[in-house]
């Protein structure tokens, strides 16, 4: 008995294992690849990806990215600057190995500790959470150099991925291959999973690996017998950038991998959704501060809809962060700058982001005897609402809800300079959770009407003999435009 527990314990082990011990080699490049000046299947592109790799293993804490693309135009080179993503708490890059390798064979290494190579780092926000990047480049790029690349970002050990599998890149991909291993107690036969489990950061039990897919045609994600999954695909067409398209977040191909604690739709919308507007609640109490500042700017004369408007004005006035620059943890030490938790941090700091804003505009319209809410949406320049994807950080943005005289009116201040009673047009027919009196459930906002939005061209112009123009054009825009050019 205790043979058989061990060798079963081994063959698990190894099973878990296998995507670090096999992660992807440096490969030697064919005298097709260092000779190809244009890709038949990809045509006028600028680059293509010869391999990606992508493995990630969570009883491990890990995730491994390999990577060789193919320099094909000037703009192609661009992809020298590699991008890596993590999330900044405890998560750590390590064993990044790259190389460039010109036509006639040379090989140029990346040489550097981790901590040496990577100069730099942008944010993302994807919902109420932020991605950090960072950045490395690879040396001596030229048109034609193939590009090869691996790194590997370590969790903490209390965390899992829950990876994301983004199938679609820029350019056009030859071949690629994913493979992900979950928590111990997610594995099929695993000997190591009675009592090992995973919380959420509500501190809930997760019983639930779930996974939502959208591939391409004729590709099939496929989960072994001891519960590994894995995908492999080829000749996979670039992401489409395009003028007008639609929110092509929602329908690249990709694969998200998610545990949760729920076991339906409707449990978790509405679970979550509760505990949402609790938190809205908490942080947009109308404390003391706040009552003393809306008393400043509003007086008992004024009518409520113009109480609403004051306000607007004052919290639009303060800094978005959202479209300035958001200060970094050293950078708001010596201002005595805190992240806000509460909207009177907002107030006090007279910064915030458009969250921030949005929260604080709904504690002030409270504390002024207004009636005021929160709606949580999908900005419709990203995706499109999906219920049976169980993540509420799908959510991205707020707008506020404002009831007057049994009507609702809803606003934007977290969109700079937006008009009063005006909606961006991302977040007009737009999808999400919403807080109302007696229940939070699912809402959309409205379609806007067209006629608000106008643009005006008035040219004044005179040609003389000579041919010489001299006049001046005038162009009036209202409405989205004129928004946009804010």
């Amino acid at each position: 008995m205790r043979v058989s527990v061990f060798i079963r314990s081994l063959l698990s082990l190894l099973v878990v294992a296998s995507p670090a011990l096999l992660r992807a080699q440096f490969q030697q490049p064919t005298d097709e690849e260092l000779k190809m000046t244009a890709d038949p299947k990809a045509p006028g592109a600028a680059a293509v990806y010869l391999n990606i790799e992508q493995s990630t293993n969570d009883p491990f804490h890990d995730m491994n990215y390999y990577a060789r693309i193919k320099v094909l135009t000037e703009k192609g080179k661009e992809l020298a600057t590699v991008q890596i993503p993590y999330l900044d708490n405890g998560d750590e890059i390590t064993d990044i190995q790259a190389r460039t390798i010109h036509t006639d064979g040379t090989v140029v290494p990346l040489v550097g500790k981790p901590a040496d190579l990577l100069i730099s780092k942008t944010v993302t926000k994807y919902g109420d959470f932020e991605v950090n990047k960072k950045v490395l480049t690879l040396p001596s790029v030229e048109v034609g150099s193939i590009l090869e690349y691996r790194f590997q970002v370590r969790y903490s050990e209390y965390k899992v991925s829950s990876p994301t599998w983004e199938i679609q890149q820029p350019y056009f991909v030859h071949k690629a291959h994913y493979t992900f291993t979950p928590w111990k107690s997610f594995m099929r036969d695993s000997a190591d999973s009675t009592g090992s489990y995973l919380l959420d950061a509500r501190r809930r039990p997760l019983n639930m690996l779930l996974w939502w897919t959208q591939l391409p045609p004729g590709t099939e994600l496929k989960r072994d017998g001891f519960g590994r999954f894995s995908l492999d695909l080829t000749d996979v067409p670039p992401a489409p950038q395009e003028e007008w398209m639609p929110p092509i977040r929602s329908l690249l191909y990709r694969v998200l991998f998610y545990y949760k604690y729920a076991s339906n739709n409707q449990e978790f919308w509405a679970g979550e959704t509760k505990l949402w507007s609790k938190d809205v609640d908490h942080f947009a109490e109308p404390t003391k501060a706040i009552h003393e500042a809306v008393n400043t700017l509003v007086a008992p004369t004024d009518s409520d809809l113009d109480k609403a408007k004051k306000l607007y004005k004052a919290v639009q006035a303060l800094d978005n962060t959202d479209f300035s620059r958001k200060k970094s943890t050293s950078e708001m030490k010596p201002l005595k700058l805190k992240t806000a938790k509460r909207a009177e941090d907002t107030w006090t700091q007279k910064s915030g982001t458009s969250e921030d804003i949005a929260l604080l505009y709904i504690a002030m319209l409270r504390a002024a005897g207004l009636t005021a809410y929160d709606m949580k949406l999908v900005n419709r320049k990203e995706g499109i609402f999906d219920n049976a994807y169980l993540n509420f950080d799908q959510l991205d943005d707020d707008v506020v809800i404002l009831a007057i005289g049994g009507q609702e009116i809803l606003l934007d201040p977290g969109e700079k300079m937006c008009p009063f009673q005006t909606l961006h047009w991302s977040h007009s027919g737009a999808s999400g959770a919403r807080q109302s009196p007696d229940a939070h459930y699912a809402a959309t906002t409205p379609l806007q009407y067209y006629k608000p939005n106008s643009l005006v061209r008035i040219g004044d112009v005179n040609v003389d003999e000579h041919g010489t123009i001299t006049g001046a054009f005038r162009f009036i825009m209202t409405g989205q435009e004129a928004l946009r050019w804010r």
